[in-house]
């Protein structure tokens, strides 16, 4: 799950689930990327943790974007790094997880080029081929988007840069 700021709000059903779920049964990896301005910006800090500490959510260390004296990191560098990156592909490619990404089209934008690039480092993939996977992830509903500052025309776009996207991976075989 990758959301940063406002776009964390969805994903705390996801944690509050399995913390239900768990008490009857066993439940899959919950990995999250958040990122925020500044460490006081941290959004549902205390909740987080407790969920960390109960085993139910694992979280990648939080991208700071505003902080003072510290690197400037957006959740695209955090997802790049090379352990997260390894545990991410880990959870998508061989145990056939789902990604979930919430909050603005930028970053959207720049998360799902990452995954990618994930796909190219970790799974030695050509670029070809991780277009090939992620596209294969959206047809297969393991990629899931929940963005905002988009047109009202999104579901138009978005099905053709997926169709365009397909069109140039069969031209390319």
């Amino acid at each position: 799950m990758v959301g940063p700021g406002t776009g964390i709000a969805p994903f705390r059903s996801f944690w509050q689930e399995k913390l239900a779920m768990s008490k009857k049964e066993p439940q899959g990896e919950l990995l999250l990327l958040f990122g925020c301005r500044t460490k006081e910006m941290d959004l549902y800090h205390d909740e987080k943790e407790y969920m960390r500490r109960k085993e139910i959510l694992t979280l990648l260390p939080l991208a700071l974007s505003r902080e003072p004296k510290i690197k400037k990191s957006y959740v695209q560098d955090r997802l790049l790094e090379n352990d997260h990156a390894q545990h991410v592909f880990d959870l998508i490619v061989r145990k056939r997880g789902h990604f979930y990404v919430c909050g603005d089209c930028t970053m959207a934008e720049a998360v799902s080029k990452v995954l990618r690039t994930v796909f190219q480092n970790i799974g030695h993939m050509t670029p070809e081929e991780a277009d090939e996977y992620f596209l294969h992830m959206q047809d297969d509903g393991r990629y899931h988007e929940d963005i905002f500052g988009i047109t009202l025309r999104a579901a138009e776009v978005h099905s053709k840069t997926h169709e365009s996207a397909k069109t140039q991976i069969e031209q390319q075989n």
